[in-house]
């Protein structure tokens, strides 16, 4: 048994000295090193994060003259934003994700919960954004209490409210006669106790 033991070790050491050499030779991807970098504005304060290749990769946080956070921004590594946040008071308030059919915005309450959430045309901006697809507001305390569906030609199609409790109280159905002045017409449904009471033709 010691024959077996002595002649075998040898063995086993070569085979994993020859593979530590393999290892040792495989080349390295070389990986472009990421730099911390800070762009100051005058009189609106600066923006910090990392750069790759010169160009901002990943968070980026700005801060207002006096040190305070305002925004975070997710960059991908061709310098695009994919994701923005507004700060007030170190709180997130408001938050805009960019995806393909346009862009998501997710507003909070001061609680930290969602407030809202919606998909806007990608080609819409700022105070002209519209509303396309499924938009939902929430109470405080994380409830649904609207849900609303849009179309991105003619506006609001339908939206269901619920009260504080989750319970269905309207379902709204909107059909456009005239798309250019908004004029609309359509069915309301009103529930009590999550029951249908009523049907009103508009």
């Amino acid at each position: 048994m010691k024959m077996k033991f002595t002649i075998v070790l040898p063995v086993i050491l070569i085979l994993a000295s020859c593979s530590n050499q393999q290892k040792e030779a495989e080349p390295q991807e070389e990986v472009a090193p990421k730099n911390q970098s800070t762009i100051y504005t005058p009189d609106s304060g600066y923006t910090t994060g990392t750069t790759l290749n010169n160009k901002k990769t990943g968070w980026w946080k700005s801060f207002n003259q006096h040190g305070q956070p305002v925004a975070e921004e997710l960059y991908d590594t061709t310098e695009h934003v994919l994701r923005e946040r507004l700060v007030t008071n170190a709180e997130i308030n408001s938050e805009r994700m960019i995806a393909v059919s346009g862009e998501l915005v997710v507003t909070y309450h001061p609680n930290g919960r969602i407030a809202s959430y919606g998909y806007y045309k990608a080609d819409s901006i700022d105070a002209n954004r519209t509303l396309t697809g499924d938009s939902r507001q929430f109470d405080k305390n994380g409830t649904l209490r609207l849900y609303s569906n849009f179309n991105e030609k003619t506006g609001l199609i339908s939206e269901t409210e619920y009260d504080y409790k989750g319970q269905l109280l309207e379902e709204r159905f909107y059909t456009y006669v005239n798309p250019s002045t908004r004029k609309n017409t359509g069915i309301w449904k009103k529930y009590k106790d999550g029951k249908l009471v009523e049907t009103i033709k508009q």
